[in-house]
């Protein structure tokens, strides 16, 4: 379908962050807003915008603490292009990597193209490549 509403258009793609509001043992993040805020700028760097939808309650299963969390998780999502998100898509995985260890999570969620994808792995690559010469 093709309508004309006086708007320019461009082929981008969509990234979904959530930053969830306690940690894996169900406690609050006293500092999340820090965190959103950090996270917006860092994507508004890379794609020029971003924008935060209205905090959502979400309900997960820590399944090896056995207990059920309920929380706020703080939604952000920018469209961007692939030259652009790819040159610097290691501040969004240094960010998550930081803010996983950091908050305690057991993963971070995102959505890149309506892929859910989630980030367990907290190690940075600098750390991950010591470990490797370690070895």
């Amino acid at each position: 379908m093709d309508i004309d509403l006086g708007a320019s258009s461009i082929f981008a793609h969509r990234f979904t962050l959530y930053l969830p509001g306690r940690n894996f043992l169900g406690e609050n993040i006293s500092n999340i807003e820090e965190w959103v805020k950090e996270a917006a700028y860092i994507l508004t760097s890379i794609t020029g915008g971003v924008t935060r939808l209205a905090p959502a309650e979400c309900m997960w299963s820590n399944k090896e603490e056995g207990i059920l969390i309920i929380e706020i998780t703080h939604i952000l999502y920018t469209y961007f292009e692939p030259v652009t998100f790819t040159r610097d898509k290691h501040l969004i995985h240094e960010f998550i990597c930081r803010f996983g260890r950091e908050t305690s999570q057991q993963s971070v969620a995102m959505e890149l193209d309506a892929k859910m994808l989630f980030v367990t792995d907290f190690t940075s690559p600098e750390e991950r490549s010591q470990f490797a010469l370690v070895r």
